[in-house]
């Protein structure tokens, strides 16, 4: 069959679907099984622009190397090699996927290198960072405003300060290091204008700081709670409404909101859990829609969701078990798409239509019994077509990864 005229029975089928509101993604949508994109590699990520055509992935497999495509996921150029000695990769990009960026540690310094062709080049490494002798850098991100002109590396170094560099012209220059806060397991955000950003971070409490100068300046740190960890973080794309959840008292799971772009935050709500481990966060655009999901200590896997900003929770019984819950939703929160790893480390996927309130029954999307995946990722584009997942395959003691396995629907 031509790829044309399946491209057109699979969206034919896929419309059918939606609008009789039986199950968008059964088996048949699913490129199954997962492409082997790269044999041998460790901290692999994944990211793809707003309509999930470019897809980028960033990975370390003695240097610093990244994979695109820009046919839906369908097939991956070869690699561009950026860097040596690689560890902490992540990679950005903008919503058109023309701008690309990455960043990652090597040697003790800390390099970043940007893409305006949709991946196809790259600019000499720019080094952000050198640890002292004594130090290191223990985590790192990197990310852009919807043009791709805004960009924020961000980073902890081995005295567990978090350090911001701003760069206002595509990633090719700098601003000074910016001493944020004394911290760890860092979240941030940025609105399309890239002017107002969202740090949240652990220092024993759960903090919270913002900037709406592009980072030239920043606000006190405001602390949600005195004891907390495992914080995650999402707003509407306005920031107007911003969600921290984290593990707080007890082992119960805890959720702050502001709905004032972080000036003022509600008191936090309480979720009773038997401890709160990979715990994921998703919201829409208008940040009306929350939901979030994670793993107790019996890997029972739990999710609330919110149709009013927040102000309730409803519990969605899913009756699953496993580990490394994902979670994504679409720009107006009706389609939301859930992945996790079951007891025999199969990647499962359940879809939901109805902005998380109900979900179709799952689909196992490998079939690796006694096989330990790790670090799952997915991507969706703006209007819920398009999924993307990848996960790394961990063999040994070494935590070799084997290979970064991308799905893709086959409507693409």
């Amino acid at each position: 069959m031509k790829p044309s005229i399946k491209y057109f029975l699979s969206l034919v089928v896929l419309i059918f679907a939606i609008f009789s509101n039986t199950k968008i993604f059964a088996e048949e949508f699913w490129d199954i099984p997962a492409k082997q994109i790269v044999k041998s590699a460790t901290g692999a990520k994944i990211v793809s622009d707003t309509a999930s055509k470019n897809v980028y992935i960033a990975y370390a497999c003695i240097s610093m190397n990244i994979k695109k495509s820009s046919d839906y996921g369908k097939t991956f150029f070869s690699s561009s090699q950026l860097g040596s000695g690689v560890g902490l990769p992540n990679i950005s990009t903008n919503d058109t996927g023309e701008c690309v960026y990455v960043i990652w540690v090597e040697d003790k310094k800390l390099f970043s290198s940007a893409s305006s062709d949709n991946g196809g080049s790259f600019i000499d490494p720019i080094e952000l960072y050198t640890c002292d002798i004594e130090s290191f850098i223990t985590e790192t991100n990197i990310i852009t405003n919807s043009t791709g002109e805004i960009v924020y590396a961000i980073w902890v170094d081995g005295y567990d300060e978090i350090n911001l560099r701003v760069s206002t012209d595509f990633g090719t220059r700098f601003s000074d290091v910016i001493k944020i806060a004394k911290g760890s397991n860092f979240h941030i955000i940025t609105d399309p204008s890239g002017k107002n950003i969202f740090i949240s971070f652990e220092s024993d409490s759960i903090q919270v700081i913002s900037s709406s100068d592009y980072g030239s300046s920043f606000s006190k740190p405001i602390q949600l709670v005195k004891e907390g960890e495992n914080q995650t973080i999402a707003a509407s794309l306005d920031t107007n409404n911003i969600y921290v959840v984290f593990e707080g008292e007890n082992d119960n799971l805890e959720l702050s909101a502001s709905s004032d772009f972080g000036e003022n935050w509600c008191a936090p709500l309480s979720f009773s859990s038997d401890g709160s481990y990979s715990i994921d966060l998703v919201t829409n655009s208008s940040g009306k829609y929350v939901c979030f999901v994670w793993n107790d200590a019996n890997r029972n896997i739990h999710m609330r969701a919110s149709t009013d900003y927040g102000k309730g929770f409803s519990t969605i019984n899913l009756e699953e078990t496993g580990t490394y819950p994902k979670i994504v939703t679409d720009s107006s929160g009706k389609y939301v798409f859930l992945i996790w790893l079951d007891s025999d480390y199969n990647m499962q996927f359940r879809a939901s239509i109805d902005f998380g309130l109900n979900f179709d029954s799952a689909i196992t999307l490998s079939n690796n019994p006694g096989t330990m995946f790790t670090y799952p990722f997915i991507t969706i584009d703006e209007k819920g077509k398009f999924i993307h997942i990848l996960w790394n395959a961990q063999g040994g003691a070494i935590n070799v990864i084997d290979g970064a396995r991308l799905l893709s629907t086959s409507e693409n």
